[in-house]
């Protein structure tokens, strides 16, 4: 509990001040009780009622093809949503974020039946018992797992589902995050019984109180003090926890109005209008809502514009190279899946131009948009990033001027703002775009072919010549996408093709962003009314810096008369 001990009252030029010890309110160790089960309830009602960002519960009577039934705990069963009665709303679910392991209970076809009766609850770990209980102590009769809601020897049922995972997740009433929890019967679970929250150390200081209406004002001191424990808190215990390193993980969390994480130390609250936990629950909320800047906010409270100015301005990374950012941090057990666990952000983000929604620049291109180019292909992949390997896929799923193409454990994906600021000028123009779906229909998962046809003009180069350092010094900066880098460069690419001008200032001398690629044996025909060009895959980027002005951006800009160079 918070307590304020005044110690005395002094007066200073009209004003009072109390000399003052507060004791910040410490979590329960130990347990989660009804205490914090009613501080959770709270957290849900406030940020249903009156958060106008996040938004209320979904009234489409829409749910998952399956959830779990937990009204009776004693008997939770898997339903099938068109077996449940629906009044003028859909009945309220839940979700769960948790890491797979091998052995972790799945929903097969021979056990439809035996689960549709009861799940038998000594064949389920205690995280998924524990959410159970979580979602029950909430008032919500039913959860969504996926190993328990997804028939996973279906190749058909899984590639359905997982084209409306951002559904289930954004009509979530709330998501349960399993942060700190281990695997399998034996281990702990959500309801910690070693909870050990995080003490806040008390402080003493000044308080200002006005004589005309004594209102109490806390001090810059105290507030810093306190955000400082909590941001180190947050970041150790949400950010850097193992589940928030996984790519679907990512998805689950972006896409949910609201995540209530279950973390080693205390309980969590993140919502895109602000962060809690139990033991900052009773401090003001203007202290805390910086934090709330997190994976939520990136790209939805701000809203991401589609729609750039024929310059490209990049004075700040755009809420999508931000996305990208976090996304390429993550894992995942699977490199097919990588278009796919980022599928609902983006169908998330298309859909939330409703004033736009056939237009070009909503286009989604395989992890970049058809409305950021030019400027979006010159991205990299981060070496000095403690990675390992990265090369391009050997099977097909995304065209090489993605960076989804690349096959990768966990790594830094960087465009616009992450290599540098300023006012980006395009010397090409983009002729004609497109991605061919692997189903046929859903441009956001998974492809089997795709290409750009670009109006520019190429450079012959040997990389061979330049000096022979991993991030090569002024006037190049070269990044090959497979690392480790070959050791023969000369045959890595046969010509760069500039994208764009980084214009810093009017006296700083300009950057050229360049693709480096290689020439395909395939040959481009006659479209447009253009000559027949030659067709070229991405291998890397290198950036051009000038000593001095000397680059015309006029002169050397794309035109109609240029061939179109196609990069598939």
């Amino acid at each position: 509990m918070e307590r304020i001990l005044v110690n005395r009252l002094n007066s200073t030029r009209g004003m009072f001040f109390r000399e003052t010890v507060i004791n910040l309110y410490e979590a329960h160790s130990g347990n989660i009780t009804t205490g914090e089960f009613d501080l959770m309830k709270t957290w849900l009602r406030t940020c249903v009622t009156t958060h106008k960002t996040c938004g209320n519960v979904p009234s489409s009577p829409w749910l998952p093809t399956r959830l779990v039934d937990v009204s009776d705990l004693s008997k939770p069963r898997l339903v099938l949503s068109k077996d449940i009665p629906m009044e003028e709303q859909a009945p309220s679910y839940v979700t769960l974020s948790h890491r797979w392991t091998d052995d972790i209970v799945r929903l097969t076809t021979d056990k439809i039946f035996e689960f549709q009766n009861r799940i038998p609850a000594e064949t389920l770990c205690q995280t998924f018992l524990d959410a159970f209980t979580v979602a029950s102590q909430l008032g919500v009769g039913y959860i969504w797992i996926d190993s328990l809601c997804i028939l996973q020897d279906s190749d058909y049922a899984w590639k359905y589902e997982s084209t409306e995972m951002g559904r289930i997740y954004q009509n979530g009433f709330c998501n349960i995050a399993a942060t700190a929890a281990s695997f399998g019967k034996e281990f702990s679970g959500l309801l910690l019984k070693d909870r050990k929250p995080t003490r806040r150390s008390s402080a003493a200081f000044r308080i200002p109180i006005h004589r005309s209406h004594e209102q109490l004002m806390r001090s810059a001191l105290f507030t810093a003090s306190c955000d400082k424990d909590f941001g180190e808190s947050w970041k150790a215990d949400v950010e850097r926890s193992p589940l928030n390193s996984r790519g679907w993980v990512f998805q689950e969390r972006y896409l949910s109005p609201r995540t209530i994480h279950f973390a080693s130390s205390e309980v969590f609250w993140e919502c895109m209008t602000t962060i809690r936990s139990e033991s900052t629950n009773n401090l003001p909320i203007a202290s805390y809502d910086k934090y709330a800047r997190s994976v939520k906010w990136w790209g939805r409270a701000s809203g991401y514009d589609l729609h750039p100015e024929p310059v490209f301005r990049y004075s700040q990374c755009s809420p999508w190279c931000s996305i990208v950012f976090r996304y390429s941090y993550c894992s995942l057990t699977r490199e097919s899946d990588r278009l796919m666990a980022l599928a609902g952000v983006a169908q998330s983000v298309a859909s939330s131009r409703d004033s736009v929604p056939a237009s070009a620049a909503a286009k989604y291109l395989a992890g970049l948009w058809e409305g950021d180019l030019p400027q979006s292909l010159v991205w990299i992949v981060d070496h000095s990033f403690p990675t390992g390997p990265c090369s391009r896929s050997d099977k097909y799923r995304a065209p090489t001027w993605s960076w989804t193409s690349l096959d990768f454990e966990s790594a830094e994906v960087m465009s616009g703002g992450y290599l540098d600021t300023g006012r980006r000028v395009p010397v090409v123009q983009v002729v004609d775009t497109q991605v061919i779906p692997q189903d046929g229909f859903n441009e956001f998962g998974p492809l089997v072919g795709g290409r750009i046809l670009i109006s520019g003009r190429t450079y012959p180069l040997n990389l061979a010549e330049l000096p022979e350092t991993d991030i090569l010094r002024d006037p190049f900066r070269l990044y090959v996408d497979n690392y480790p880098k070959p050791k023969d460069l000369e045959t890595v690419a046969d010509v760069c093709l500039p994208i764009y001008i980084l214009e810093r200032s009017e006296v700083s001398p300009p950057t050229v962003g360049c693709l480096l690629l290689k020439q395909d044996e395939r040959l481009l025909s006659r479209e447009n009314g253009a000559e027949p060009g030659i067709g070229y895959v991405r291998v890397g980027v290198i950036m051009v810096f000038f000593e001095e002005t000397v680059w015309d951006s006029d002169s050397n800009r794309g035109s109609e008369r240029d061939p179109p160079v196609p990069m598939p």
